[in-house]
């Protein structure tokens, strides 16, 4: 059989592309060339003018509200007479009493003071006497600081215990702005740091302050000792030794398991209580001082 082709050959296509193609490269070389602008463009050949003018410039020159009605003013009269201050009237009498320098101190002019010579010393003061034992009382003169603000002592906390067991019931022997730390070379039931020379044990505490420094009461009692145990004849020492110098023992009104309950304040300079005395927690009952041994 005889085969018949249809459509269009193949070399035909390709005539037909590379036609186009020419046709295509042929437009864009004349497009490039040709100096005329295409239909629909318009190229500004003058610089458009902008109005920067002011227009509250041109508003005043116009003279923008000169047709407008005036505002009416109120005429002020004229004064009559110029305006003159007031003043005082100035009177020559002042009232002043005019005094001789001797009328200013009637007493006389002052008595001249010589400040070379020495002042005149006070009379010897006498010890004062005891009226019930008859014993000469010695004066200790302590120098102190000037007074100023202190804080207040500080209060014994609550017992936590329901039962009391605890010893939350004395409060510091001194003031709150005194020391309360004990000797640490000498502390409570100890025999002193020489192990080769040991001490009597020492059966309390010592606190170092300034000599005069206020002693307090540790806890509400009766006292039972306020003396001297070193000048003291008729009562002895304290305890028989004289190492306590100026004491005074509290017998407290509260005790520990049924035993009674005491504090001793030793080497005191100065007494304040006496005995029998009832004092109260925080009371002053002496000064600190250095008696005894």
């Amino acid at each position: 059989m005889r085969r018949t082709h249809r459509g269009i050959p193949a070399f035909l296509w390709v005539i037909i592309v590379t036609t186009g193609f020419g046709v295509i490269l042929w437009l864009n070389t004349q497009s490039n060339s040709d100096d005329t602008v295409p239909n629909g463009f318009i190229i500004p050949t003058e610089v458009s003018q902008v109005d920067n003018r002011n227009a509250w410039q041109e508003i005043v020159r116009e003279g923008f509200g000169d047709n407008s009605t005036p505002l009416p003013t109120v005429e002020l009269p004229a004064p009559e007479s110029e305006f003159v201050p007031p003043t005082l009237d100035q009177s020559s009498d002042t009232g002043a009493i005019q005094l001789e320098p001797a009328q200013l101190n009637p007493q006389g002019p002052p008595t001249p003071f010589d400040a070379a010579s020495p002042p005149t010393p006070l009379p010897p003061t006498q010890n004062p006497v005891d009226p019930e034992t008859g014993v000469v009382v010695t004066v200790v003169a302590v120098t102190g600081t000037a007074i100023v603000w202190q804080p207040p002592p500080l209060e014994p906390p609550l017992s936590r215990d329901p039962l009391g067991r605890d010893h939350y019931w004395l409060r510091r022997p001194v003031d709150s702005n005194a020391n309360n730390a004990e000797l640490f070379y000498y502390p409570f039931g100890s025999d002193g740091p020489q192990q080769e020379n040991p001490w009597r044990i020492h059966h309390g505490i010592d606190m170092p302050n300034p000599v005069g420094q206020t002693v307090r009461a540790a806890g509400s009692g009766t006292v039972v000792w306020a003396a001297d145990g070193l000048r003291v004849e008729e009562d002895g020492f304290f305890q028989n030794t004289p190492s306590y110098g100026n004491v005074v023992l509290i017998e407290h009104d509260f005790g520990y398991r049924g035993q009674p309950l005491y504090t001793l304040y030793a080497h005191l300079s100065g007494v304040l209580v006496e005995r029998g005395q009832q004092v109260n927690a925080g009371d002053a009952i002496g000064l600190v001082g250095q008696s005894g041994r």
